[in-house]
């Protein structure tokens, strides 16, 4: 609810491709009896408001206080704002490791609006944190990613995997392995190493010469 607390008609947020050369409108919330504009605004062409995006791109916050103070190159994004009956406008670029990610806006349509410079610090350091949240969010889906990946070549591996940290317990390992110790899974999701040892060995004919082995790994 930044919109209501900032003051304006409309706030949103948009959100760069990768390639950053697209954007989408991802979140838009808009005042009583304000139009919205999300549902027109996914996968646009940065390129079809040039001016705009450079802005942003030099990490410039855009403060227009009249569509007149748009300066002739910027065209586009006045057809844009009158289209949408937006009077006055202000954009906070969304930076994260040195590169824009996307921007913060807001609109005033019912009347012109000249924000202070406390106001424009205060919604920079709201477009600061948007950034920080965007990109942990886009981190810990890369990260689900890469373990979903990781997961299914475990699993489709013939050979038994089990991978067992310095404390004794057990970070992974794929079914293949329960199977060919005939360990049973329950004894493999406790990531209690010592039960999942007391199984093999109780298989082995030569337990000591295997758990030799195994302690030497643990010394490496």
């Amino acid at each position: 609810r930044i919109g209501g607390f900032a003051g304006v008609d409309r706030a949103y947020v948009f959100v760069l491709s990768p390639d950053g050369q697209r954007a989408r409108n991802t979140h838009e919330w808009c005042g009583e009896d304000i139009t919205s504009h999300k549902d027109a605004m996914q996968d646009v062409p940065c390129d079809d408001y040039r001016w705009w995006f450079e802005q942003l791109r030099l990490f410039r916050n855009i403060h227009v206080t009249s569509l007149s103070e748009l300066p002739a190159e910027a065209a586009p994004e006045l057809a844009l704002f009158q289209a949408q009956e937006v009077q006055s406008v202000i954009s906070v670029p969304l930076v994260a490791a040195a590169r824009l990610i996307g921007f913060l806006g807001f609109d005033s349509v019912r009347q012109r609006a000249n924000w202070t410079e406390e106001s424009i610090a205060l919604l920079t350091i709201v477009g600061e944190m948007l950034a920080g949240a965007i990109e942990r969010r886009r981190f810990d889906l890369a990260n689900r990613r890469a373990l979903s990946l990781l997961r299914s070549t475990l699993e489709s591996t013939a050979d038994g995997i089990l991978v067992v940290d310095r404390e004794g317990r057990i970070v992974s390992s794929n079914r293949r392995f329960a199977e060919l110790w005939r360990i049973p899974w329950s004894v493999v999701e406790s990531r209690d190493e010592g039960q999942a040892l007391r199984s093999a060995v109780e298989q082995l004919r030569s337990p000591d010469q295997f758990l030799s082995d195994l302690r030497g790994l643990h010394e490496q």
